[in-house]
């Protein structure tokens, strides 16, 4: 009956001191840990890339807006004014890269959503890349058009803004292969570089890309 009655009547102040000194300290180690955690990732942005500088992450992302528009094309263009695309010439390098696309270039939306128009280019759009210096800096920029015919210029947007891009050569286009010689490139391969991190350091992203979208009336 004791036995019964002590059941009963629960948990003892000393027992609810203890719980509550145990599930402190748990506390308290799981907030230091992630306090930890934080500091050590602020450390880690800092050193990648502050408010003047910039981080690798924007480097990648400038890289996979241009890589999932060329996945998507069925026709590539390479090469700008004074530098044409020599088919026969795999190692030339090239500062601007053009893109056909069956999609609208802005948002990837298939035209006629969501089947596309593969037998019609006359809906197509293009999208075309360029590393470009503007006032002695070296810029990534992007336009679109419904046409081949014109090269980005020095008032078209950058890719990724406050992208601090080296330089061409050491960033450019380059067509990897071909179906036979003399062919545009059905392989292209993309060097981006630029300064990342303080103190500053070159960084060089690089990366094959092939298109594959085909169109019954190339």
């Amino acid at each position: 009956m004791d036995l019964k009655r002590k059941r009963e009547q629960g948990l003892t102040l000393a027992e609810l001191l203890i719980a509550t000194f145990l599930m402190s300290v748990v506390f308290v180690g799981v907030t230091a840990a992630y306090i930890s955690a934080l500091k050590l990732f602020q450390k880690m942005q800092l050193n990648a890339g502050g408010e003047d500088t910039i981080s690798t992450n924007d480097q990648y992302i400038a890289l996979e807006h241009v890589v999932r528009r060329a996945r998507l094309a069925n026709k590539v263009v390479l090469g700008e004014s004074g530098n044409p695309f020599d088919s026969l010439d795999l190692t030339k390098t090239y500062q601007q890269v053009k893109f056909r696309l069956d999609y609208n270039p802005a948002t990837l939306a298939p035209n006629n959503s969501p089947t596309g128009t593969t037998s019609d280019t006359s809906d197509d759009q293009w999208v075309k890349y360029r590393f470009f210096q503007v006032s002695g800096v070296w810029k990534l920029l992007w336009k679109t058009g419904t046409a081949e015919a014109g090269d980005v210029t020095a008032s078209d947007p950058e890719v990724q803004p406050n992208l601090k891009v080296t330089n061409y050569p050491a960033s450019y286009f380059k067509a990897e292969a071909a179906a036979s010689p003399g062919t545009p490139p059905g392989v292209v391969s993309i060097s981006l570089t630029s300064l990342v991190g303080s103190p500053e350091r070159t960084f060089s992203l690089f990366t094959v890309v092939w298109n594959h979208m085909k169109t019954d009336a190339s």
